[in-house]
């Protein structure tokens, strides 16, 4: 039995059996690499079929799969008699913040005018879910767990990045 590696007569590293693995062939003798599109070389990352298409599609799908029990875990602490009542109120005021036509930040400017949106509506999620803590939260979640440690971590990131100003604001809101 040959070792994984042996470099066979034709040129190609072989595998225990002896056989070569597809795509796996070293360049041969009189085959230019620069214009053998097809050939493999082995320091090549080949991309999964339809590259990043396909991690755009599972992130859409993964998100599209999770906003269902985000959305039952919220109305769920919005009823819940143990979550404080500020931070319900606070989450209130957020929505009706997003839903109004005034902005500290105007609609009209590309990117920039959606962010005051996101960082009041993050602010409030992530302040109801730590004032809900965590075996109310975990009582109401229908989703896996590591989803669940994976939307505070985004809400907690995001919320370190809302400017002190609008934290400032939010928390006196909340009652801290």
């Amino acid at each position: 039995m040959r070792p994984t590696g042996f470099r066979g007569a034709a040129g190609a590293v072989t595998n225990a059996s002896g056989k070569c693995p597809p795509n796996l062939s070293f360049p041969r003798k009189g085959i230019d690499v620069a214009k053998d599109k097809k050939a493999v070389r082995p320091d090549e990352v080949i991309p999964p079929e339809g590259g990043a298409g396909i991690q755009v599609r599972q992130l859409a799908v993964d998100a599209a799969l999770m906003l269902p029990n985000l959305i039952k875990l919220l109305g769920r602490l919005l009823k819940d008699p143990r979550v404080p009542r500020r931070s319900k109120i606070l989450l209130g005021v957020s929505f009706a913040y997003v839903l109004s036509p005034i902005d500290l930040l105007p609609e009209f400017i590309p990117v920039v005018g959606l962010l005051d949106d996101i960082f009041v509506v993050t602010y409030a999620l992530n302040h109801l879910i730590e004032r809900a803590g965590e075996e109310v939260v975990v009582e109401h979640w229908d989703g896996p767990q590591d989803l669940l440690g994976m939307i505070q971590s985004v809400l907690s990131t995001v919320t370190d990045v809302v400017p002190v100003r609008i934290r400032r604001m939010m928390g006196k809101l909340a009652g801290e």
